[in-house]
């Protein structure tokens, strides 16, 4: 079989490797590209050391410039929703890194938990949900920095679109609904949401699954909201097909 990887970069090259390693055939083309916003290094520096730094997306610590953060903020606790994210945050140099369950409302819990004080969300510009503001309802002190923008590509590579077009794509993958929704505008505005028809759909949750899930053949979702577990679907898919 063969399947469609929506994710961005990196995460989408990783993906298509580790799947080559289950003996899975898979293509990426990457409907968001991850931006970091410009001059992060001094938004970073004019802003009070925080008791707490919080990540719900990778993607956070992986547009951070080298240098960006202080060298004392690496000893500051990093909660992270899901193990790859908190994998990111180790590579980035934290010290002290806590990963929740795998959903922002589990991170909400360990950071209530903590005793800590205020908490800084490393985010991007389209965040689903207000992590900080939740917090604060909380009781707690949170702010939000946005450290990147996710930029919707407007067309696909012309080698999923072939591979779409001859119907070798048994599947594809997405893991947030900005990318599902991007996939379905691109083939909406040409007129080939037909070509939806016969594919299964591996998503990381029912949010990022919704704007394909009425379309495709079959939606299959992870057993838990990350990166680990959507492999797992993935590679299971491939395994009784």
């Amino acid at each position: 079989m063969r399947l469609l990887v929506l994710r961005p970069e990196p995460q989408a090259s990783a993906l298509v490797a580790t799947l080559a390693a289950h003996g899975i055939d898979a293509l990426a083309d990457p409907m968001l590209d991850i931006i970091p916003e410009p001059d992060l290094v001094r938004a970073i520096a004019a802003h009070p050391r925080p008791d707490a730094l919080a990540f719900t997306s990778a993607n956070a610590l992986r547009a951070l410039p080298g240098g960006a953060l202080p060298a004392a903020w690496l000893a500051i606790p990093a909660f992270c929703v899901g193990e790859a994210t908190a994998r990111a945050a180790r590579a980035a140099g934290f010290a002290d890194v806590r990963a929740s369950a795998g959903t922002a409302a589990d991170l909400a819990l360990s950071l209530r938990a903590s005793g800590l004080g205020h908490v800084l969300h490393l985010v991007g510009r389209d965040q689903t949900g207000d992590l900080a503001a939740g917090l604060c309802e909380a009781g707690l002190s949170a702010q939000s920095l946005i450290v990147y923008r996710a930029e919707m590509r407007d067309d696909l590579a012309p080698a999923t679109w072939a591979g779409l077009q001859m119907r070798t794509f048994a599947g594809l993958i997405v893991a947030s609904q900005r990318s599902a929704q991007g996939f379905f505008k691109i083939l909406q505005s040409k007129d080939r949401l037909d070509l939806l028809n016969d594919l299964v759909l591996i998503a990381i949750s029912e949010a990022a699954a919704a704007p394909l899930t009425d379309r495709c053949h079959r939606t299959v979702i992870a057993t838990e909201p990350n990166g680990d577990a959507l492999l797992r679907a993935a590679v299971a898919l491939g395994s009784d097909s």
